[in-house]
């Protein structure tokens, strides 16, 4: 597969542009994309096969499939409701949003449906707890569109919030420790001598 620039938008996935690039260094900048009807769509982050790139313009070393995707908020004001922090969960290891959403409990005060990805902040500011895990990936970062604090999983957030949070998440990769035999001790000193 050869690398590829895309363009697609938050939570939904769906593709605005795609092409192919050429291999070595390159210099990635957001495009415009045109109104659809009331709605316009406004860049967020980059992420580098699947790594999450804050900057607006990046300088990857594009090796052979590699992906390079800018993501875009869909903003059409003309939906009117009370002020909420939309939350959603990226896939770091897979370059995609998963369809669920990644809250799992909120504080008191703070209006939430269980499974919804939005959180009413009209009545009040609190912390929202994000799902440690999602798939087979765990709880890595977060992405802020507002002033929210975070904190690991949890984000504080103001009473009438009103802004995009992502939660990133990561499959970490297993460590193994051996376990030596009785047979196979040695000094530290000896260790050395052998290359350990």
């Amino acid at each position: 597969m050869p690398a590829v620039l895309e363009f697609r938008v938050l939570g939904t996935n769906t593709i605005l542009w795609t092409v192919s690039v050429s291999l070595g260094p390159s210099t990635f900048t957001p495009i415009a994309f045109g109104p659809q009807g009331n709605c316009t769509f406004n860049f967020l982050f980059w992420s580098i096969d699947g790594r999450i790139d804050m900057n607006n313009t990046i300088h990857p070393l594009v090796g052979p499939n590699s992906v390079v995707t800018g993501w875009y908020v869909e903003d059409c004001p003309t939906i009117v409701g009370p002020p909420t922090v939309n939350f959603y969960a990226f896939s770091e290891g897979f370059n995609r949003f998963y369809p669920d959403s990644p809250v799992d409990h909120c504080s008191p005060g703070l209006i939430w449906h269980t499974g919804s990805n939005f959180v009413d902040t009209s009545a009040s500011g609190g912390i929202v707890t994000v799902k440690k895990g999602m798939g087979i990936e765990l709880f890595d970062s977060w992405v802020l569109t507002g002033p929210g604090a975070p904190t690991g999983s949890e984000l504080s957030i103001q009473k009438d919030g009103n802004y995009i949070a992502v939660a990133g998440y990561f499959s970490k990769p297993a460590y193994y420790i051996p376990r030596f035999h009785d047979s196979l001790w040695a000094p530290p000193e000896q260790l050395i001598e052998m290359g350990w």
